[in-house]
């Protein structure tokens, strides 16, 4: 029983746990939308410390001193530097474990040193705990980390908030003690400090805010140390030798940031700078994501974003620990120094506040502050610590240690019930993740793409000769990619949907946001499976129809419409129709849509494709207007327009209103293509565009017009437009050898 009391030791033996178990649940998580760019990212800096090539030096910066926007080849190797901006050091070090020493799979070993991270993060939150409440409070830290479900998922495959996250402990844990040792700090202390502030940075440039916390504390303490003596000599020696040592400790911090950061060698002085007022605001990038049951874009995000995300992505007992932390308002009440308390809650609030203050682009579950989740944890262990000292009667003692139990058996009843789903945990104030379903973003990095491969392969037995194709079309496809591979007889394939070119496809929720109605009538149509978190889907197993029997198709939709009558699933089943060219139960299916939701364009333009393959030119016409007048971008609508007035030998100038160029109206896709190559001997390339564009439009699965609208942006010079395109061509044809020489083209003018 003495061994039980021992804090010390049960700090210790759960540690080793932590240490244990972290590893070993790392190679059951899915890779994330952002790991492939991260991956080779680290495979770039190697190559830089290799000396195989510069890549990782180019600059990230364009000609008016803004970020580059994204840009990335089919591998998602950065083509633009735009990745450069980041330090890199963890990708650096995934990249050298794969290289030299793991050898379980590529993101299989990253996501190994993943967890290792994860593990340095919770001890040394652990540590702060113990430095300023003893190794109960540190133990409990580790307990509220260890069952705080995003932390354990974000320790698995996070490349850059969860290792920034440790760092940051690290640093604090040897800030307070470099604090609490003036005015002679020890080597011990001084030196993990020296080396801990600038590998954070080179990981989140954040890590410079560590700088201003080192610098505050000192002037804090010292001002604390002289108000309460008279000056002497000796406190004046003191005074100056550890002001001495802290700005060498900074100055040497900020300029070995470099060491690990290619980019930074070009001018070590000003690139850190430069990163953090790029980066605290990272414009780039538009952020639309479900929150509070709206789709918000990156400047419509609220003040209280982070605030509400603490509330409702955390178990109850950060709620409980912030209740309890009011008892260090009281001097009377509090038997664990306020001082360093309050320094610990700077940690946590500033960045925040900051980031607030600042309006910067934070999205997902304010993953990006994620460092500032620890220092709450510790806060709110600190508290109950706290509590646990107080001269209370034992009944007090009991029901707060009884409510403290029931918000810890929540989250780990979660986490065992839906391993490897803990990123989507939500709050039972919200009901949990499906109170949160439709409300707020759930799996926005894709972790739950691989069950879903993992389901097809163990569900969908490939015939003798044949092979499973598998499409993902939302966000990087190397998620899909790296485990439908893993298994002979399935393959990724890259089509456009309304093709037969693939036999099941992985859909997300996240990808709504592009269609919000599809969410409204979730799962999609032809799904067999769901890979769900509680009640909740993540994403779901979609079947081709087009590759079935017609009548089955139609037949189960209709089924299920009856159930769940809503407008998309009407647009649905007329999609399904029009492909099976039943034209007239097309337009009935169209009608009962629209008699649900009248503003949708997309139904009103299929309605105008099926009166059109009946020769219903007026009714075409007229269901093309209300599609153009909901939505005027629709060139395809437009052009089947022009195409039914020809037919009903409408006058020229009727026509001419209504087209967007000169180009001759009603003529086939490969009349296009044609015209398209007129237009390049003539060097009209802005007619040859809009040539390759009606094309399009008419055949949506030609290689050749998409490779011919390439070969009209690099005449122009519009290198971005010219990869896009061309990448479409290979989609549809991969080994269309013209196409992937005009995107060699392309690619090398932009890595210039």
């Amino acid at each position: 029983m003495k061994w039980f009391s021992d804090y010390k030791k049960i700090f210790i033996l759960l540690s080793v746990i932590i240490g244990i178990t972290l590893p070993v649940l790392s190679f059951d998580f899915g890779i994330t939308e952002d790991e492939q760019a991260h991956n080779q990212h680290g495979k770039s800096i190697l190559n830089f410390f290799l000396g195989e090539n510069n890549d990782a030096i180019r600059s990230p910066i364009d000609s008016t001193g803004k970020l580059l926007n994204s840009a990335f080849d089919s591998q998602m190797n950065d083509i633009s530097g735009e990745m450069n901006m980041y330090g890199g050091l963890f990708d650096l070090i995934c990249a050298i474990a794969n290289k030299y020493f793991l050898h379980f799979g590529e993101f299989e070993n990253r996501h190994f040193v993943n967890s290792l991270f994860g593990l340095l993060l919770i001890i040394f939150s652990g540590l702060v705990a113990q430095f300023i409440g003893g190794w109960r409070a540190g133990v409990i830290t580790l307990l509220l980390l260890a069952i705080s479900p995003r932390i354990i998922a974000y320790s698995m495959n996070n490349p850059k908030d969860l290792p920034f996250a440790a760092f940051y402990m690290l640093n604090l844990f040897f800030i307070f003690r470099f604090v609490q040792e003036l005015p002679r700090p020890s080597l011990k202390t001084w030196l993990p400090l020296l080396i801990g502030i600038p590998l954070a940075a080179d990981i989140r440039i954040s890590g410079l805010l560590l700088i201003i916390y080192l610098l505050l504390f000192v002037c804090a303490r010292w001002g604390v140390l002289l108000f309460k003596k008279i000056i002497s000599k000796k406190d004046i020696k003191d005074f100056f030798r550890s002001i001495g040592l802290t700005f060498l400790i900074c100055a040497g911090g900020y300029f070995f940031i470099s060491a690990f950061w290619p980019f930074a060698h070009t001018n070590p002085l000003t690139v850190p700078m430069l990163a953090i007022k790029l980066l605290s605001s990272f414009e780039i990038f538009n952020s639309l994501e479900l929150f509070g049951g709206k789709w918000i874009n990156r400047w419509e995000i609220p003040w209280y974003f982070i605030p509400k995300w603490l509330m409702i992505g955390y178990p109850l007992f950060i709620l409980l620990g912030i209740t309890t932390s009011l008892f260090f308002l009281r001097k009377s009440f509090s038997s664990i120094s306020r001082k360093k308390n309050l320094l610990l809650v700077f940690t946590f609030l500033f960045p925040i506040c900051f980031v607030i203050f600042n309006k910067s682009n934070i999205y997902d579950d304010a993953r990006h502050v994620l460092f500032a989740y620890p220092p709450l944890v510790v806060c709110c262990a600190l508290s109950f610590e706290n509590i646990l000292r107080m001269r209370v009667k034992n009944y007090f003692r009991i029901i707060f240690i009884s409510i403290l139990g029931l918000t810890l058996i929540e989250p780990i009843y979660f986490m065992v019930k839906n391993h490897p789903n803990e990123n989507v945990y939500f709050s039972p104030l919200i009901g949990g993740v499906d109170g949160a379903f439709k409300k707020y973003e759930t799996d926005f990095w894709g972790s739950s793409v691989r069950q879903a491969v993992e389901w097809i392969q163990k569900n969908v037995t490939p015939k003798q000769d044949d092979t499973i194709r598998i499409r993902n079309w939302y966000g990087d496809q190397m998620k899909a990619k790296y485990y439908i591979r893993k298994k002979t007889g399935y393959k990724h394939v890259l089509c456009m949907e309304d093709s037969r070119e693939w036999d099941y496809e992985i859909v997300q929720t996240v990808e709504c946001k592009y269609t919000p109605e599809m969410l409204e009538s979730w799962p999609p149509p032809n799904t067999v499976y769901e890979v769900k978190a509680d009640n909740t889907p993540l994403c779901a197993v979609v079947e081709n129809f087009r590759n079935k029997n017609a009548d089955d198709v139609l037949g189960k939709m209709n089924e299920r419409i009856n159930t769940q009558p809503t407008f998309y699933l009407y647009y649905s089943l007329a999609g399904m129709n029009y492909y099976f060219k039943k034209y007239a139960e097309c337009i009935d299916a169209c009608q009962k849509s629209i008699a649900l939701k009248q503003n949708y364009a997309n139904t009103w333009s299929l309605l105008a494709s099926a009166y059109g393959m009946l020769g219903k030119w007026d009714e075409e016409i007229e269901a093309c207007k209300k599609a153009l007048a909901i939505n005027p971008n629709m060139d395809f609508v437009r052009s089947n327009m022009n195409f039914a007035l020809l037919q009903k030998n409408k006058s020229t100038s009727e026509t001419i209103i209504i087209k967007q160029s000169n180009l001759p109206q009603g003529l086939t896709a490969d009349e296009y293509i044609n015209l398209s190559l007129k237009f390049y001997n003539e060097k009209k390339f802005e007619a040859m565009i809009d040539a390759c564009r009606m094309a399009i439009s008419k055949n949506p699965s030609s290689a050749i017009a998409y490779n011919n609208l390439c070969s009209a942006y690099n005449s122009l010079e519009k290198w971005n437009e010219a990869k896009d395109a061309c990448e479409m061509a290979l989609a549809l044809q991969p080994d269309f050898n013209l196409a992937k020489n005009n995107l060699n083209v392309a690619l090398q003018h932009l890595k210039k």
